[in-house]
């Protein structure tokens, strides 16, 4: 039951005989995962306050459009192989060291194209800005080969079960950043060029990177040797992960994007903030596919795969409702008393973003269970069909100027992907629908357990294994 060109074989040669450890249970490592989910997500919370009162709307704005675009080239930089080194690690953890180094060769050689063509386009991306976050922007494209290394170099961690220094690893670019943010506040003068603060957000976090590449060495206990007989597969799973990795950050950023080129910063600082709230639930929802993806994938039988997955849906549905309901209701106090009155304004827009993150937490977890199943390509296919919603909206709503209207068109892209995504599974595993989408008895169970951050370990037949 798998697709898209990728053949999920198990451990060939060395790897068949050698008997892996096994992995802490669903219920550690969904717990340990949320917990730092939770802390990335407190610290992004004190960031965004830093950002918005240290730089107000019209500053917090200029910060936005010098961040969005390298960022969003850093990610197409990997070419895929972030989620192409959960998928082979878990099937084939002696080999992870040299899936790793291949990855890294092969993503590092595309950095120099990525970084070329955005300097060349960032002023025709940023035209409505000024030249000083033209200039900011494109040196922060400086970036996207610092990113590339961070970025992969923890996917072997996860795919091998070492979930705990996965974790480790992750929080700290969030670290950095709110080290940085510090660094400015404390030394006071008035206002920050908001190009100065990204470009000392690259310098520090350029050091973490061969901290990074050591600590995983240390960890995997294997030479990071790159062996170009696995390029092939490592492109074959990770081109597809990367092509969906467009419409997926389009989905998210695009109104941002259309926002930064057409409307003044003030307007873009508003809904950057209402962005920030409305990812309340993200921790949660993140936590459950980090945790699934590897699992899904290293099952040998289809049918235990198949149920895995189902589960693994329908759990992510009913926590996204519960916990989506609690974030509307925080919304109107919670909002203006974390990041000052000058942001009441933005409270229709972040209840609007709210739903929208409901449903992009569910197919956050879709799109894992679909890699988990070596289906990359589909998660490709569904996220076109919520972009092309996505911009028919956008379409719409930007002529208005009203940002809770323009909102609106991420309710309807993430929705239709979501739906596509399920129209996949549907597919990929042979059950009906509704195994993904109607709750049974220990789904309920599932979530009671959920919320305080653990799982309960049970049988195949259980919630969650």
């Amino acid at each position: 039951m798998t697709g898209a060109g990728v053949r999920p074989e198990r451990r060939a040669g060395a790897a068949a005989t050698t008997s892996p450890a096994p992995r802490p249970s669903f219920r550690h490592d969904f717990a340990s995962t949320t917990a730092t989910n939770l802390f990335i997500s407190i610290v992004n919370v004190v960031t965004g306050v830093l950002v918005a009162r240290l730089l107000n709307p019209a500053g917090r704005g200029e910060l936005a459009a010098i961040l969005n675009w390298p960022t969003f080239l850093g990610m197409l930089t990997t070419l895929g192989m972030t989620e192409a080194l959960v998928f082979y690690p878990a099937r084939q953890r002696t080999r992870a060291g040299r899936y790793l180094g291949t990855g890294l060769v092969v993503s590092l050689s595309a950095s120099a194209g990525f970084v070329a063509m955005g300097w060349v386009l960032m002023p025709v991306l940023l035209a409505a800005q000024d030249a000083s976050v033209v200039a900011g922007a494109r040196w922060y494209l400086l970036q996207v080969p610092v990113a590339a290394v961070i970025g992969l170099v923890i996917g072997p961690l996860r795919g091998i079960g070492d979930v705990r220094a996965w974790n480790v690893l992750r929080s700290m670019p969030t670290l950095i950043w709110l080290g940085t943010l510090v660094v400015f506040a404390a030394r006071g003068g008035g206002r920050p060029e908001p190009a100065t603060v990204a470009i000392s957000f690259v310098a520090a976090r350029a050091v973490l990177a061969p901290v990074a590449v050591l600590f995983v060495r240390r960890r995997l206990r294997q030479p990071l040797r790159p062996d170009r007989s696995l390029a092939p597969s490592l492109l074959r799973f990770g081109l597809p992960s990367a092509l969906a990795a467009l419409p997926t950050t389009l989905n998210v950023r695009l109104d941002q994007l259309l926002i930064a080129a057409f409307l003044p910063p003030g307007d873009l600082g508003l809904y950057a903030v209402a962005v920030s709230w409305s990812t309340l639930s993200s921790p949660v929802m993140a936590a459950f596919g980090n945790v699934l993806f590897p699992r899904v994938a290293e099952h040998d039988d289809d049918e235990a795969r198949a149920a895995l997955a189902a589960r693994g849906v329908r759990t992510a549905i009913m926590l996204s409702v519960v916990l989506t309901t609690v974030a509307l209701l925080l919304t109107p106090i919670g909002l203006p008393l974390l990041f000052g009155h000058r942001f009441d304004v933005a409270v229709p827009t972040a209840l609007v973003l709210t739903v929208a993150g409901a449903a992009f937490g569910v197919t956050s977890v879709q799109q894992e269970v679909l890699r988990g199943l070596g289906r990359p390509g589909a998660v490709l296919w569904s996220q076109l069909a919520g972009l092309a919603v996505t911009v028919a909206g956008l379409a719409v709503t930007m002529p208005t100027g009203g940002l809770a209207w323009i909102a609106m068109a991420s309710v309807a892209g993430y929705g239709s992907a979501a739906l596509a995504l399920l129209a996949n599974l549907v597919r990929a595993t042979g059950l009906p629908a509704g195994a993904f989408v109607l709750p049974r008895p220990e789904d309920l169970h599932a979530v009671r357990a959920a919320l305080p951050a653990s799982i309960r370990r049970r049988p195949v037949r259980g919630p969650l294994p």
